[in-house]
């Protein structure tokens, strides 16, 4: 293998000499730069060229910072009733729900049904016409993740200093390749975050989140923003160990809550809190 990357390296960087040469007498010797083309065209078509070895090192795996042991009970909402309009629009009516240790909930819905209003009474930013919702136990530490999140971001900053501040004891290569896989690589790790655009400022404030220490994940329609790498969403929720609340849109109406049980089996709960095993 040594002697593989050995030829390789070897091989490019010839290839990058010839490559500025070629820039560099394009217009004072276009005769024999076309000529020269020919040849590296030829070399890299050829069954002489070195392929680029493959990586043997280990894969990047993210490690959630560690954070205090969460109790078995963690939230519970219950006989909740919210709308707006002074009930003309009504979203819950004596609806329950109780999160556990370990549960992994997606609450699915149309736009308009409630998904992020429940969100934000559970989070205590908003108060609820009837009923209650709260975490249990003291210690409990969630990481919210709202729509709107990208916009407490510091404009002035580049995205590597937004992560860096966010950090705590990860490396400079760790938060690189976790950036890298948030679609920040290169020179766009430089880019000030008042250039990014708004999918990849709430790719970053996503990105910040994962390296806050945390035993709860609370997610609202964060598949809206990793549409171009979703593997990413997927290794995140297998590598987060305690629970999570997650908000995705769906057309299917009304919005419905998806979980596992303690005893493995899948349960549906719709809003009004009735349930059934499917």
């Amino acid at each position: 293998m040594d002697s593989w990357n050995a030829a390789y390296n070897a091989q490019e960087k010839k290839i990058k000499e010839e490559k500025q040469w070629i820039n560099k007498f394009k217009l004072k010797q276009p005769q024999a730069v076309k000529q020269r083309e020919a040849q590296l065209e030829k070399l890299i078509k050829s069954p002489d060229y070195v392929q680029k070895p493959p990586f043997l090192g280990k894969p990047f795996r993210f490690r959630f910072p560690d954070a205090p042991r969460l109790s078995l009970e963690v939230a519970e909402i219950k006989g909740l009733s919210h709308g707006y309009g002074n009930g003309a629009n009504p979203l819950f009516e004596e609806s329950d729900l109780f999160i556990e240790k370990g549960d992994r909930i997606a609450i699915i819905g149309p736009n308009g049904a409630g998904k992020s209003t429940l969100l934000r009474i559970l989070m205590g930013k908003e108060e609820p016409d009837k009923g209650s919702a709260e975490f249990l136990g003291s210690n409990v530490y969630p990481a919210y993740f709202e729509q709107n999140q990208a916009d407490v971001l510091d404009l002035d900053k580049t995205v590597l200093d937004t992560v860096q501040a966010a950090s705590h004891d990860q490396s400079y290569n760790e938060l690189r390749a976790l950036l890298g896989q948030f679609l920040f690589k290169g020179d766009a790790v430089e880019k000030k975050v008042e250039n990014l655009s708004g999918g990849e400022k709430a790719r970053l404030s996503l990105c910040c989140m994962m390296l806050k220490e945390s035993n709860l994940l609370i997610l609202d329609e964060p598949t809206n923003h990793l549409v171009r790498c979703p593997f990413l969403f997927n290794s995140l929720c297998r590598r987060f160990h305690n629970s999570i609340l997650m908000y995705l849109y769906s057309l299917s109406s009304p919005p419905c809550y998806f979980s596992i049980s303690s005893t493995g089996y899948p349960s549906e709960r719709n809003a009004r809190g009735s349930i059934a095993t499917f």
